[in-house]
């Protein structure tokens, strides 16, 4: 936690300093994920939904925020900041991404025409 606080004052300092510095907003928000501090994680995120960052910025945050959700304990906040980071993932790529599987599904019992799995063959 005291890591996080230094970096949370320094990266406020860079601010102050360098408003047009690209890289303050995604490390204050990496700090606000590493803290659990949610409204300042909402707050990162929408100042980054106005000034869009390019998509390196992006890209190079988000295993660090995946890592720091993965070591909160508190599910309410693991939740939120979840919800958040898929906001900041949306920021790459606004329509979402789509997950698409093919194959063939086991035929349902009673199923007149059986196909998958062929007539005999014991599956598990």
């Amino acid at each position: 936690m005291v890591a996080v606080n230094v970096a949370l004052v320094a990266g406020e300092r860079s601010r102050r300093r360098n408003p047009a510095d690209p890289w303050v907003a995604p490390t204050l928000l990496g700090a606000a994920f590493d803290s659990g501090d949610i409204p300042s994680a909402e707050r990162l995120l929408a100042e980054m939904n106005e000034e869009i960052a390019p998509p390196f910025y992006i890209q190079s945050t988000i295993p660090d925020l995946r890592r720091s959700l993965s070591l909160l304990s508190d599910t309410k906040t693991s939740a939120a900041l979840a919800a958040i980071l898929a906001g900041f993932q949306r920021l790459l790529d606004p329509n979402g991404t789509v997950l698409a599987l093919a194959g063939r599904r086991i035929d349902a019992e009673g199923a007149d025409e059986r196909r998958f799995p062929p007539p005999g063959t014991k599956l598990w």
